[in-house]
């Protein structure tokens, strides 16, 4: 096992968790909506409220791999930030269409209008192992090339990939396996 890998695996909670965007809408083939998701995983990360690890950000949803002695605050944290981040955005950008998509309403008593961004399926899951922590990296990092947006996953712009072969990412992150060549597809 690498130096520190079974340190962070051991002492904090290592997470895998994906997030969908509501409706599978592509908010985040817009570069704001992607920056407003990779900025506050990067504030998160540097005030450590969730040590960011890996992650992979498609265009309606994302995938990440973290530590936190309280993952599902964290992630609540985040889906909390984001969304106020990303409606206030779509107003400011008078997006209707993506407003009206994301918006339902509350409570059957006060009929109170409020938006939602993320699907409810955002589930944590704990990684036990290295060879668990391998397999997860590389399912993110290879979803834009199971889709067929690149042909190497370290060419995929919203990714860790880059940083996992050694090279400079968007955000910081703390790597679990030292950097080396590029991805297979398997």
């Amino acid at each position: 096992m690498p130096h520190g890998v079974s340190t962070i695996l051991s002492e904090s909670q290592t997470h895998f968790a994906t997030a969908a965007v509501v409706k599978w809408l592509p908010l985040f083939s817009m570069p704001n909506m992607a920056r407003i998701v990779l900025k506050t995983l990067e504030r998160m990360h540097e005030n450590g409220t969730m040590v960011l690890h890996a992650y992979c950000l498609l265009e309606n949803q994302l995938h990440l791999i973290g530590s936190s002695r309280d993952f599902r605050t964290g992630l609540n944290q985040f889906r909390t930030a984001t969304t106020r981040e990303i409606v206030n955005a779509l107003r400011h950008a008078e997006a209707k269409y993506f407003l009206d998509q994301l918006r339902f309403v509350q409570g059957r008593r006060d009929r109170r209008l409020v938006f939602r961004i993320w699907q409810d399926s955002f589930l944590p899951e704990v990684i036990p192992d290295e060879e668990t922590l391998v397999q997860k990296i590389e399912y993110i990092h290879m979803r834009p090339v199971k889709r067929g947006y690149v042909s190497s996953a370290n060419h995929w712009r919203y990714s860790s990939s880059t940083q996992y072969c050694g090279g400079d990412g968007l955000i910081p992150i703390n790597l679990l396996l030292p950097p080396s060549g590029e991805l297979v597809h398997q």
